[in-house]
C-alpha cells in the first residue's frame, strides 16, 4: 500500500521538520506528496508535534501533544523501531533537539503558555538556546562532579539503582529511572598493601585494582 494523499495539517511550527545530516532523509509528521514514503508506527494516538535527528543520523526523536505526552526515540536503521520512551512532561511538547555529539536530548514542554517556541544547541554542545515570546535564553549543561573515571568495566541493575564498576576500584551508584548520580562506594584495599597493618589514611598515590565484576543482592541490599 502506497500513501497517495494526506488531507489536513497538524503542524504548528518549524520544529516539526527535521533532516538527516548524513543522507538527507526528511522527517515530517504529515503531508507527503511524492517520492518514497516511510512510516513510523507510533503506539500512541497522540499527534506528533516536533522532530529531531541525532547528528549521526540514525536516531529520530519525536514529541507529542496532549496530556502526559512522550518523547520517543526511533532507530531509523532498524525498521523504525522505538528504542526509548520518556514521560517527564505533563502537557504538549514544543521542540526536541540532540546535542552535537548525540549525548544529550533536550525537550521543551508546553504548559499552555507557548512562551518557549524553539531551541538549538551551540556548536560545542555545552549549552543550548531557547527562543520564545520576548526572550532568548542560554542554558548551560551541568556536569556531574566527581563521577569521571578512566573506563567502566561492569554493571548490575537493581529495582531502583544501577551499579557501575570502574577502573581503580571505583563503584558508582545511579538511579535506575533517571540515571542520576547517588553515591560512590568506599574504595577497596590498595594494591600491595598488608591488610593487617593498614591505616585509616592510606598513603597518597596508592593504586587500586579495577572492578571486574559486580553482583547486587536486593534482599539485604549488598
Amino acid at each position: 500500500v502506497k500513501l497517495e494523499r494526506v488531507l489536513g495539517l497538524s503542524v504548528s511550527g518549524s520544529s516539526a521538520l527535521a533532516a538527516d545530516p548524513e543522507n538527507g532523509l526528511i522527517a515530517y509528521p504529515a503531508g507527503p506528496q511524492k517520492n518514497r514514503q516511510g512510516h513510523i508506527i507510533n503506539v500512541s494516538k497522540k499527534t506528533i508535534t516536533c522532530l529531531s535527528f541525532c547528528p549521526a543520523g540514525r536516531y529520530l526523536a519525536t514529541g507529542e501533544s496532549g496530556h502526559q505526552p512522550r518523547v520517543r526515540v526511533w532507530d531509523t536503521l532498524n525498521d523504525n523501531t522505538q528504542i526509548s520512551d520518556l514521560n517527564d512532561h505533563k502537557f504538549g511538547i514544543v521542540a526536541v533537539a540532540f546535542s552535537p555529539n548525540g549525548s544529550y536530548l533536550v525537550s521543551i514542554g508546553n504548559q499552555h503558555d507557548m512562551t518557549a517556541l524553539s531551541l538549538s544547541f551551540g556548536e560545542s554542545g555545552n549549552y543550548f538556546v531557547t527562543a520564545g515570546v520576548r526572550h532568548v535564553k542560554f542554558w548551560y549543561m551541568e556536569r556531574s562532579k566527581g563521577t569521571k573515571v578512566r573506563f567502566a568495566t561492569s554493571l548490575t541493575l537493581g529495582s531502583d539503582f544501577l551499579f557501575i564498576g570502574c577502573s581503580d576500584g571505583i563503584i558508582r551508584i545511579f538511579t535506575a529511572s533517571k540515571l542520576s548520580f547517588v553515591a560512590t562506594l568506599p574504595l577497596p584495599h590498595s594494591l600491595g598493601i598488608d591488610v593487617a597493618s593498614t591505616t585509616l589514611n592510606p598513603p597518597i598515590g596508592d593504586r587500586y585494582p579495577d572492578v571486574v565484576a559486580l553482583c547486587f543482592e536486593p534482599k539485604f541490599f549488598r
